[in-house]
């Protein structure tokens, strides 16, 4: 297993706000004068006891809450994402809340630009791509997210692609086509529209699965646990080499597993199936869930026989699922195969 930790990876289910880290967050409360609403011993407290998406929701909001410039985005998004490095991710592909554009206290076009600038660092400093994508937020006003989209058009460019995330019940995916069609129309997913992804199945039954498929027609899914129930969907998306976005840490942590499929292992049901199982970190600045832990965390799970193959694949499958072109895919699996070879010389 060691030396998987070494190899090349992507990240690919990982959002901005989620990488923060809790003493970053309150230092840069302290720095504007703010009081948050709970200590960071109370902060630290919740983070080691998680029950369910709402709660790490809550202190994401709280991260939200301390931001009063530009500066502070900066120095947010680098201190997390610089973590990257020891974890041996060489691209990211990091998912920006729209709804992070109504801060009263920035414009967007600082706080947009502030992305172009920790892209470049990220590369300049420390070697890693990033490719930003834009999320939509499930459980806020879609009207105003459809016009902050329309707004910036012009910085459609920052972006890869987009994604949706935040609690799907009551949010379900046909009020999102809208969205995802004035995306794809403006050019924020690619020149052919592809470059789309969304949170489902999480904790909603699979028929929102379903219907994220048929509305929004993505060509990714994040999370998809609750696709296990339908064992003709999960057969239909391995025949298609489907990718899915997993982040074990996360689901277990968020207490997802014992609630939904206790004593299955889905990761391993998933790859088994033929599914394009990529392993991510989801929130790890608040999880402490970094693409290694989650990477170990699937081999320790998985028990089969063919364990070293299968996290090699799911590593490699991380840039199978990335929305680069097939050259760069091939050129970062050529890096891995030539990485195992010099391991075992």
């Amino acid at each position: 297993m060691e030396k998987v930790l070494g190899l090349p990876k992507a990240e690919l289910h990982l959002h901005l706000f989620g990488c923060f880290r809790s003493q970053m967050i309150y230092d840069i409360a302290k720095r504007n004068g703010i009081q948050p609403e709970i200590s960071l011993e109370e902060y630290q407290s919740i983070q080691q006891n998680f029950n369910c998406l709402d709660d790490l929701l809550k202190l994401i909001r709280l991260n939200f809450s301390v931001i009063n410039s530009a500066s502070d985005y900066y120095s947010l998004a680098m201190d997390g994402l610089s973590v990257l490095k020891s974890q041996n991710v060489v691209y990211a592909e990091p998912a920006f809340n729209i709804i992070s554009l109504t801060n009263p206290s920035i414009s967007p076009s600082a706080i947009l630009d502030t992305l172009t600038q920790v892209a470049i660092d990220m590369e300049t400093l420390h070697n890693i791509k990033i490719n930003w994508l834009l999320e939509f937020s499930r459980g806020d006003c879609l009207e105003e997210q459809f016009k902050l989209l329309s707004s910036i058009s012009s910085y459609k460019d920052i972006f890869k692609g987009i994604g949706v995330a935040a609690n799907e019940f009551n949010h379900p995916s046909r009020d999102l086509k809208p969205i995802y069609d004035l995306a794809r129309n403006l050019g924020f997913c690619g020149l052919d529209g592809k470059y789309t992804t969304a949170h489902t199945g999480e904790e909603a039954p699979v028929n929102f699965v379903h219907e994220t498929l048929d509305y929004l027609n993505v060509e990714r899914i994040d999370h998809g646990i609750r696709t296990i129930d339908d064992p003709l969907l999960v057969k239909k998306l391995g025949e298609r080499h489907f990718p899915i976005a997993m982040a074990p840490i996360s689901n277990r942590k968020l207490k997802v597993l014992e609630r939904f499929c206790p004593n299955r292992n889905v990761y391993e049901e998933f790859y088994k199936a033929g599914c394009c199982v990529s392993i991510n970190s989801d929130d790890p600045g608040l999880l402490n869930s970094w693409i290694n832990e989650s990477l170990t965390e699937f081999y320790n799970d998985y028990k089969s026989e063919d364990k070293d193959t299968a996290i090699v694949e799911v590593v490699k499958n991380g840039f199978r699922s990335a929305f680069l072109s097939e050259e760069e895919k091939q050129r970062w699996i050529r890096e891995i195969d030539l990485s195992l070879r010099k391991n075992e010389e």
